[in-house]
C-alpha cells in the first residue's frame, strides 16, 4: 500500500477509535500508538508497554470493514481493562474483560477462531437440507414448493427452540461491498431481508480499504444461520435482477433500468409474502426477537435512524415485478458445502 493510502486508512481508523471511545468508554481512553502489523496469528493486539494498539494487515486488507471495527473495539476493551480499570492477573479474556464487552455491546470473540460444535444435527435440520436441495430442481413448481416447505420448517424449528428457551448467539455480517451510494432497489432488498428473513439490517459508515474511500456498508445481524441465509438471498437476488434487466432492457435508459430493478425486488417480495401468509395459516407468525433487538441496540448506543424508500410504479416497473415473482432462490453454499445449517430466529406461535 502506498504511503498516502496508508495514511488515509490510519486516519479513518483514528476516527473510528475516537467515536468508539466517546460512545462506549465515555472518552476515558487515551490515544495509544495505532499501527498496522504484518503478523498473521493475531488480527489485533493491545500492549501496555509500549502503549500500542495494532491491527493486522491481513485483517484490514482482506476482511469486511465491520470485522475491522469489531477487532478494533475488542482491543480497545483490552486497553480499558488494563489502563482504566487497572485489572491484572485474570488473563487476557478473563471475567472483567467479558463483562466490559457485554456492557458495551462489543464482541468479546472478535478475531478469534470459531470452532463448530461437535454435535449431531437435529433431524428437522436434515429435512430442511433435503428440501433446499429440491429447490435446485429445474421444474419451477417443484422448486417453489420445496422452498416454501423449507421456509415453514425453519419457522417451526425456531418456534421449538424458543419454547425450549434456546437463544442462538447473534452475529453481524456485511452484505455486498462498501458503496458511496446505495441504489434504491438494493435499499428495498435490504428492507425485504428484515421483513422476511429474521435479521436486522443497518446501513453503517464504512471504509473501502482497496479503493481508499469512505461510504456505507449493509450490515445484517441475527443468528449465524439466519444471517448466512439472508446474505445468500441478497447476493442471489442482486445478481438475478441484473441478469433479468440485461435480458429485458437492452438499449433502454438508466431511469427505466432503475424502475425495472425496483420492480424486480418488489416482485420477489410479493412471492415471499405469499409464503408468509401460508406459514401464518399454520400458526407461525413473526413477532420480532427481543434478544436480537437488544443486541442491535448494544451495537448502536446512540440509536438508529430509519428511512423510507419511495418507488415509482411506471414504465419497466411492471416487467421487473413480474420477473421477480418468478425468481427461485436456491440453497446457499456454506462451509460444509451444503444447505442451511440450522433454523432462523424469531417466530413465535400465534396465541
Amino acid at each position: 500500500m502506498k504511503a498516502g493510502a496508508e495514511a488515509a486508512l490510519l486516519s479513518e481508523l483514528w476516527r473510528v477509535y475516537d467515536r468508539v471511545n466517546a460512545e462506549r468508554f465515555g472518552g476515558r481512553l487515551v490515544r495509544p500508538v495505532l499501527g498496522l502489523a504484518s503478523r498473521e496469528r493475531d488480527l489485533g493486539r493491545w500492549t501496555s508497554s509500549p502503549r500500542a494498539l495494532e491491527l493486522s494487515w491481513s485483517l484490514v486488507a482482506d476482511r469486511p470493514w465491520c470485522e475491522v471495527v469489531a477487532v478494533l473495539e475488542h482491543e480497545m476493551a483490552h486497553q480499558y481493562v488494563d489502563e482504566v480499570l487497572g485489572v491484572r492477573g485474570e488473563g487476557p479474556h478473563g471475567p472483567t474483560f467479558r463483562r466490559v464487552c457485554a456492557e458495551r455491546g462489543i464482541d468479546a470473540g472478535a478475531g478469534q477462531p470459531v470452532r463448530p460444535a461437535d454435535v449431531e444435527e437435529p433431524r428437522i435440520v436434515r429435512r430442511i437440507r433435503k428440501l433446499l436441495a429440491l429447490a435446485d430442481s429445474p421444474e419451477p413448481a417443484e422448486a417453489r414448493a420445496a422452498a416454501a416447505k423449507a421456509y415453514a420448517l425453519m419457522l417451526e424449528h425456531r418456534v421449538e427452540q424458543v419454547d425450549a428457551g434456546v437463544a442462538p448467539r447473534c452475529i453481524v455480517r456485511q452484505a455486498g461491498p462498501v458503496r458511496t451510494r446505495w441504489p434504491k432497489h438494493l435499499s428495498l432488498l435490504a428492507g425485504l431481508l428484515a421483513q422476511h428473513f429474521f435479521v436486522q439490517v443497518t446501513f453503517v459508515p464504512a471504509y473501502d480499504v482497496r479503493q481508499g474511500r469512505a461510504g456505507k456498508a449493509l450490515e445484517l445481524a441475527g443468528s449465524a444461520d439466519g444471517v448466512e441465509i439472508a446474505v445468500h438471498v441478497f447476493e442471489v437476488v442482486e445478481r438475478a435482477a441484473t441478469l433479468a434487466w440485461r435480458q429485458h432492457g437492452r438499449g433502454s435508459g438508466r431511469a427505466e433500468q432503475h424502475r425495472f430493478l425496483e420492480g424486480f425486488v418488489l416482485g420477489y417480495r410479493d412471492q415471499l409474502a405469499g409464503e408468509q401468509v401460508a406459514a401464518e395459516a399454520r400458526g407461525l407468525v413473526w413477532r420480532g426477537d427481543p434478544g436480537l433487538d437488544a443486541f442491535v441496540r448494544g451495537r448502536f448506543p446512540r440509536g438508529l435512524r430509519t428511512r423510507r424508500t419511495r418507488v415509482v410504479h411506471e414504465g419497466s416497473h411492471g416487467a421487473g415485478r413480474e420477473a421477480g415473482r418468478r425468481l427461485v432462490v436456491r440453497k446457499p453454499i456454506t462451509a460444509r458445502g451444503e444447505g442451511v445449517v440450522a433454523a432462523l430466529t424469531g417466530p413465535v406461535r400465534r396465541g
